[in-house]
């Protein structure tokens, strides 16, 4: 059986590096495309408060809001205020038609739960061809029900984060450019290391993993060696060889 496998924590010089090869990237994407990372506004939160537990929440539907020129109230952003602004799906059609205009070419009147729920699922439909992921997209009840606005703030993040990469659109967006569509950086590694390791990423970014509470090692067969990290149980025995007749 190999070793165990171990490594230390990054220092900080290796820290430093790391940074300095996650903003050479996005510097090298900038200026690879020009015209998508031109002057943008920033996006104004004067006035605004929110609760700790609502602030990316907030923050998200007041951006939707100010783009699709509906701002909300100043003041203090609930959920339920959130909530009672983006319910109808008009407000998420017409952030969609200024990002890209005519990609949500209909908007329902909001005159009952069918438009209402027609037009959450016309902006899902264009968060989609924006370039939101679909893990980072939520379903038309979660907004319609109000069951699941965190997932409705995932989304509209990473939709004002994908705004960085659609032509023609100069208005405010939220959050940096998504550095996952850079690809890997001609510097990056990626490595999987046992006992409190890292998972290398593109760019340079780098996330803990737990470490393993066994430790394994394997056979040239695929079976466990016992007494090695695989508990008191014995291997099963070996296949018996098959004579195939010539």
């Amino acid at each position: 059986a190999s070793p165990a496998s171990s490594v230390s924590s990054p220092t900080a010089a290796e820290a430093e590096l790391a940074e300095t090869e996650e903003a050479e990237a996005e510097d090298d994407f900038r200026a690879r495309s020009p015209s998508l990372h031109g002057p943008r506004p920033q996006l104004d939160l004067t006035g605004y408060s929110w609760a700790p537990e609502d602030e990316v929440l907030a923050q998200v539907a007041v951006w939707a809001c100010t783009v699709a020129e509906r701002p909300l109230s100043p003041g203090l952003v609930t959920q339920a205020a959130a909530y009672d602004h983006l319910r109808s799906g008009v407000v998420l059609c017409d952030l969609v038609n200024r990002i890209r205009p005519g990609i949500v070419p209909r908007v329902e009147e909001p005159r009952g739960p069918f438009p209402q729920r027609e037009n959450i699922a016309r902006f899902i439909a264009a968060a989609r061809m924006l370039g939101v992921q679909s893990h980072e997209l939520f379903e038309t009840g979660d907004l319609f029900a109000g069951t699941g606005m965190r997932q409705v703030a995932v989304c509209l993040g990473a939709l004002g984060r994908a705004c960085w990469h659609v032509r023609g659109y100069l208005g405010p967006c939220y959050g940096k450019p998504d550095l996952a569509k850079l690809g890997a950086h001609r510097r990056s590694s990626f490595s999987v290391h046992a006992n409190e390791g890292l998972w290398g990423k593109a760019a340079g970014q780098y996330r803990p993993v737990q470490p393993l509470r066994k430790s394994l090692s394997a056979s040239a067969t695929g079976f466990m060696r016992a007494g090695v990290g695989a508990g008191p149980s014995t291997p099963p025995p070996f296949p018996t060889p098959t004579k195939f007749m010539m």
